[in-house]
């Protein structure tokens, strides 16, 4: 029986398929190659590219579809939003960074001023939330038009999210090498419960691109956790997916009750 494929499926396998080329062909070339140092212009041109690459693919997919482009960028510079929904997300993210010090609380912290975070902020736009043009603009909402089930479609894009940033646990100068897989793996699902519903909440893709830029600002403040900390290692990545769970939980409940939220 031939298969019918929609719309929103091939532009959703088209993203994947040109995101994972463009960062596993840069992001393994780094890792097989040890002589290749963090800092130097290969190096960080190959870095940079595969970092880049959902969001490049998110911007070739648009331009290949003409009819997405209008909407695509509605939604990209969406900020006329539920003033409330930003302050959830700044109430969000620095709920995760309470708990983690609080529950945490043997860690010695070395936390910045608190004026660094807009410096940190408006870097990792770049230096992550940028990503952000493709998981939310392009595959969550696909997913989100194809009525998929909001938990499943979380946990779908969570999984390819994480696998996308296996190459780097191998690539020697970066943060994530010689790391944990599994403990980022959980991390991300439950960062991605969270987005889904803020996506879903909003249809902004903007207000994603925020969140995880907080997120990163976060960590780069010194809200983090000593790689022999293995407990703080646990609890890291606990709290986003406890919070992501109940963030999800609240929504569901909300919606059932009263319709979406806008």
């Amino acid at each position: 029986m031939k298969v019918k494929w929609s719309s929103n499926t091939k532009q959703s396998i088209l993203f994947l398929a040109i995101t994972f080329f463009l960062t596993y062909t840069c992001w393994l070339i780094l890792a097989s190659n040890p002589n290749l140092k963090y800092g130097t212009p290969v190096f960080m041109v190959l870095y940079l590219v595969g970092g880049f690459g959902p969001t490049i693919s998110a911007l070739i997919v648009m331009k290949l579809n003409k009819e997405l482009t209008k909407d695509y960028l509605k939604r990209l510079f969406k900020w006329k939003i539920n003033p409330l929904l930003y302050v959830l997300v700044i109430f969000i993210v620095v709920l995760i960074c309470l708990l983690l010090v609080i529950i945490n609380n043997k860690e010695q912290y070395k936390i910045l001023d608190w004026y660094m975070v807009f410096p940190l902020f408006i870097s990792m736009i770049i230096g992550g939330g940028l990503e952000e043009l493709g998981w939310r603009g392009i595959l969550q909402d696909s997913l989100n038009k194809e009525k998929w089930n909001i938990i499943l479609s979380s946990l779908i894009i969570g999984i390819i999210w994480a696998f996308w940033h296996l190459p780097l646990f191998y690539i020697n100068g970066v943060y994530q090498y010689q790391g944990n897989f599994i403990l980022f793996f959980v991390n991300v699902i439950g960062l991605s419960l969270i987005l889904t519903v803020l996506y879903t909440m909003s249809n902004s893709i903007l207000l994603c691109i925020i969140f995880h830029a907080l997120m990163n600002a976060s960590v780069a403040m010194g809200f983090d956790v000593s790689r022999d900390n293995e407990f703080g290692l646990i609890i890291k990545t606990s709290i986003p997916l406890i919070v992501g769970s109940v963030i999800m939980l609240l929504y569901l409940i909300v919606k059932n009750r009263r319709g979406h939220i806008k």
